[in-house]
């Protein structure tokens, strides 16, 4: 309706209040629906929304494994599907969630709760805000935006690993590899492929690509000062770009600032405005 609220119902009447990420599992939608605190499912056959986790209220409990309806959670603010399984990055818990929708099962998937930089198993690893997800083949990629960090997990190991990123609170606005890049609190992530993740680089205005394959990351869009501009990447302009989506070899980045969808062409390197139709 374009209102704030949570109600459920055909298309028409629906309330959502600042829904973020997005992900489609055959003929469902599910949407992080972030200001409610909520998961909620829309069928793409009917319009129906119907909520399928979430109460409406922030959580403010250790969350165990419990029923996937009437549990409170925390600030769900992106999605991915695998295996039959919602993994949402449950940035207010520093923690990701999985969601069993069929047998309405939530439980924590990964990350001990504790707000900072650590790897390791699912279980021991530490999350700083998580809010991007990504996933390609075995691998989910994790923008970490409070650590200015992007993080892989092996899904058939169970191990998570730090890309780039140094610390929590540990931030800046460089280029080159791995080992020296720093990011500001990066929003989104999306792998085109096994080479190529690329970085909303949400504080720096900037879209990056991080070369998986020679552990480089180079800017790619935006000068780092906020604007409105299109055209050749390097010279066009952002403001607080969030999320990023693949489109036929091509990345759809939301400038939020801005309250437009803009599409950036790897082969070109330009980053034009993407007409809604």
């Amino acid at each position: 309706q374009g209102e704030p609220g949570l109600r459920d119902g055909p298309a028409d009447q629906a309330r959502f209040i600042r829904p973020q990420g997005l992900a489609f599992a055959g003929e469902m939608l599910y949407v992080a629906d972030t200001g409610n605190h909520s998961i909620r499912e829309i069928s793409l056959e009917s319009g129906e929304v119907r909520t399928v986790s979430g109460t409406g209220k922030l959580d403010v409990s250790i969350q165990e494994e419990g029923r996937g309806s009437g549990a409170s959670l925390r600030s769900p603010w992106d999605l991915v599907v695998t295996d039959g399984r919602l993994i949402i990055a449950m940035a207010g818990e520093h923690q990701l969630w999985e969601l069993d929708v069929k047998n309405d099962v939530l439980r924590p998937y990964s990350g001990d709760g504790r707000e900072t930089l650590k790897d390791g198993s699912l279980e021991a690893a530490s999350y700083s805000q998580p809010s991007g997800l990504s996933l390609l083949n075995d691998t989910m990629y994790v923008a970490d935006s409070e650590s200015s960090a992007v993080r892989q997990i092996d899904l058939n190991e169970g191990q998570v690993s730090t890309l780039v990123g140094t610390g929590l609170f540990d931030f800046g606005d460089k280029d080159g590899e791995f080992s020296r890049v720093l990011l500001q609190h990066p929003l989104g992530v999306a792998a085109l492929d096994e080479s190529q993740l690329y970085i909303a680089d949400t504080y720096n205005h900037k879209l990056k690509l991080l070369n998986l394959r020679d552990r480089t990351a180079h800017t790619v869009a935006g000068t780092g000062t906020p604007g409105k501009g299109s055209g050749a990447g390097l010279q066009s302009s952002m403001n607080e770009p969030g999320g990023l989506a693949v489109l036929g070899g091509k990345i759809l980045v939301a400038d939020s600032n801005n309250h437009r969808i803009l599409l950036y062409d790897p082969v070109s390197g330009k980053l034009v405005d993407w007409p809604i139709r």
